[in-house]
């Protein structure tokens, strides 16, 4: 999975070029108490200075590799309110 520091327009262009697949928010140094799963279509995911603040964004190709990623660093996965990312997509 990429991970995105610092890099909004690299991180931008990925999602673009990745339409149906998921980002991980974490803090900047990544933690297991806080990963927010977005689709990459969801507004939250795509918000000014995505990955130039104090977050961390990690793409994912499924919602798998997102759930790999949360249970390696020992947390899981909440879902985005705006995107419900963990529901059947319409």
């Amino acid at each position: 999975m990429p991970l995105f520091q610092n890099e909004d327009a690299r991180y931008i262009a990925w999602l673009d070029a990745h339409p149906d697949s998921f980002a991980v928010n974490s803090d900047h140094e990544p933690s297991p108490t806080y990963l927010v799963l977005h689709r990459a279509r969801c507004g939250k995911a795509r918000q000014q200075n995505p990955t130039s603040t104090t977050y961390s964004k990690f793409g994912a190709l499924t919602l798998t590799d997102a759930q790999d990623f949360a249970a390696g660093l020992g947390g899981e996965l909440r879902a985005c309110q705006l995107c419900h990312p963990l529901e059947p997509d319409e």
